[in-house]
């Protein structure tokens, strides 16, 4: 099978479970989900969308096996981090919200620029550091 079939597969199982996501039946979106995670393996969006239609539906091993998988297929993904490191084991009452709070919705955002500009920014401080000027910072031969 071409590649593009499995990633137009991918989209289609992944709009499908997007819609029964929404529908509120989270075994269909599962399903879908899955189905989506088949056609295209790589994608961690649709481990973390998977993950979610398991947190959902009460599936806390489910959504735990979905985002390893999205972490196993990119470690800088801070989406799937951010919700690893905010599983707990008996959620109170006030946990209960219909959505997360606006700054751990944006962090995943906000922490990918960061994770994206580290290598930009070791190698400008490198060039920085190395380059010949009048008053050197460091010396090198000295150690000091």
């Amino acid at each position: 099978m071409a590649p593009d079939v499995k990633i137009d597969d991918a989209a289609r199982h992944n709009s499908a479970g997007l819609a029964a996501q929404r529908a509120g039946d989270h075994a269909a979106a599962i399903i879908a989900f899955t189905a989506a995670t088949q056609a295209d393996p790589t994608a961690p969006a649709l481990w973390r969308n998977l993950a979610s239609a398991h947190r959902a539906a009460g599936d806390d091993a489910g959504e735990a096996r979905a985002l390893d998988a999205a972490l196993d297929n990119d470690r800088t993904d801070f989406a799937a981090w951010l919700r690893k490191d905010l599983a707990i084991d008996a959620p109170t009452a006030p946990l209960h919200r219909l959505q997360d709070r606006y700054s751990l919705r944006c962090a995943p955002h906000v922490l990918g620029v960061l994770a994206d500009s580290l290598n930009w920014l070791r190698s400008f401080i490198e060039i920085e550091l190395n380059s010949a000027n009048d008053n050197p910072i460091i010396d090198a031969e000295a150690e000091r």
